[in-house]
């Protein structure tokens, strides 16, 4: 965490420098605006600080981008400064072969109390059985690879200190099913790359605070468990921090903490009834579960949810926002 603030403070100054016109070329630069995920004006920036930020995955090909001076806008891939990061025919180098993995889009997490904001004013609620039945329905369009993602997690989630992990990448399969994007099984295994350590950190917290209200009074720990069920998508949708993650769940599920607990419950059920199928129903049991959960998190922090595409303390450093 601390080389990630030094590598931004970095960032910013020689940004900062650039702006200035301090260094041998930065005063022959061409200056480019954008247009941000939420829909504003940034700029104007140097191409160097564009390349920067399509390392950090902040903007894509398909950014609207304007040369300083032009009219114009075009996606960011069609500038040939930039063609050759996106591999675009005539660009001097070949396309880039695709990951065997495919790992979320990388965008900067968004502000948490805007984020509990934006949810609560929709004031939206988990209607348990609309959830279970869509839940039930995705399973069966794709039901091996779905049992097949499910129980793999299952093994991972065995190993010490790997169920957040896991709880990650159940979730991250079934958003994408549910979003109709393409979900492949490596999806399953998006976090170790995405968010390894918030996941495995906030894995290890909730097992320790959920315990501890169990062991003071099951009904407590029934309860904390189902106000911190967002958290493992919020890890690797909205790539927030574990704690971050944890309080917005708490947040937005606290209004509806007795829809969470009945969601949770309910789950408990389908769990117990896939046991009594000897045992072998747990591997059916557990993707409608997820799905189910998936299914609410995704009418919460759906569509309308957007996340900023630079934070405040990057705009006053690199950007002149109009």
């Amino acid at each position: 965490m601390a080389m990630d603030v030094v590598k931004t403070d970095c960032l910013d100054w020689f940004s900062t420098m650039e702006r200035l016109g301090v260094g041998s070329s930065a005063h022959n630069q061409t200056m480019f605006n954008i247009i941000g995920a939420d829909g504003s004006k940034y700029g104007p920036v140097s191409a160097d600080q564009i390349r920067q930020w399509i390392h950090e995955g902040r903007v894509n090909g398909r950014t609207q981008v304007q040369a300083e001076g032009a009219t114009d806008w075009k996606p960011l891939a069609d500038f040939p400064e930039f063609a050759e990061i996106f591999g675009r025919p005539g660009a001097g180098a070949p396309p880039q072969q695709p990951s065997l993995t495919a790992p979320p889009p990388v965008t900067p997490p968004p502000n948490p109390d805007q984020l509990v904001a934006e949810v609560l004013a929709r004031n939206p609620s988990i209607d348990i059985g609309s959830c279970f039945s869509r839940g039930w329905t995705l399973i069966t369009e794709k039901f091996w690879l779905s049992i097949g993602v499910c129980f793999v997690c299952m093994l991972v989630a065995n190993v010490p200190f790997m169920l957040g992990v896991a709880q990650a990448g159940m979730f991250w399969f079934f958003l994408k099913r549910i979003r109709r994007e393409e979900a492949k099984f490596e999806d399953a295994f998006a976090p170790f790359s995405v968010c390894f350590v918030q996941a495995l950190v906030a894995g290890i917290i909730l097992s320790l605070l959920v315990s501890l209200g169990v062991a003071l009074c099951i009904i407590p720990g029934f309860v904390l468990m189902a106000i911190w069920i967002f958290t493992w998508p919020l890890l690797i949708d909205k790539r927030l921090d574990f704690w971050p993650a944890m309080e917005v769940s708490r947040r937005v599920l606290w209004p509806n903490v007795w829809g969470a607990v009945g969601l949770l419950f309910m789950g408990v059920l389908v769990a117990i009834l896939g046991y009594l199928c000897l045992c072998v129903g747990v591997y059916v049991a557990l993707p409608v579960i997820v799905a189910a959960q998936a299914y609410a998190y995704e009418d919460f922090f759906g569509k309308k949810t957007v996340a900023p595409m630079l934070t405040a303390g990057q705009n006053q450093l690199t950007t002149n926002h109009v």
